[in-house]
């Protein structure tokens, strides 16, 4: 078991509050993930981050909520102004495009669907907490599908080989320039 000063510090936000419960249960049972406190409004959210002054590792954010679809975004939006420090993790059930960009504009540093399971939500909240980006792979197949119709659109038909293939997977799965390179052994030339 990690010492409780390294323990990682998150806070839940959906308007749903039986998946609050049951995400709850989820993380009493982990050892290394400690939940600060789990809210299905914004505002209570970030009166709870004002408590503690911020001091968590991850904020987990669902999109919408309370009939509002920007909800999750603005929060993201605050959340990342005042505490630029705070990894926020996207739990959602919208896999398109128009919610995907937003968000990762606003600062989110991963995004994953909650028909995925608790392995990826621990995982994804394990990497950011670490400083990574986390996007599952449907999040990444959504944005590979729009960025090849997007090419495709603009350059008419574009034939990729399996290299660039591969480097474009790697940068949508988050790596950077550095990283990729180093996975699929790029010399600089």
């Amino acid at each position: 078991m990690k010492e409780e000063n390294n323990l990682i510090r998150i806070l839940m936000v959906d308007d749903h509050r039986i998946l609050l419960d049951g995400l709850k249960t989820l993380i009493e049972k982990e050892q290394n993930i400690e939940l600060i406190g789990s809210f299905d409004n914004d505002k209570d959210a970030m009166n709870a981050l004002n408590e503690v002054n911020g001091n968590i590792d991850v904020a987990v954010l669902d999109v919408s909520m309370h009939d509002d679809n920007l909800a999750g975004l603005k929060l993201c939006e605050k959340i990342k102004k005042l505490y630029p420090n705070i990894k926020v993790l996207i739990l959602t059930m919208h896999d398109q495009q128009r919610y995907i960009t937003p968000l990762v504009k606003a600062g989110a540093d991963g995004y994953i669907l909650k028909g995925k399971g608790a392995d990826e939500l621990l995982e994804a909240i394990e990497a950011l907490a670490v400083g990574e980006n986390y996007y599952g792979k449907a999040i990444v197949k959504t944005v590979m599908d729009t960025l090849a119709n997007r090419v495709e659109t603009e350059f008419g038909k574009v034939k990729l080989t399996s290299r660039e293939i591969d480097v474009l997977k790697l940068l949508g799965m988050g790596y950077s320039s550095r990283e990729v390179a180093e996975r699929l052994f790029i010399e600089k030339s």
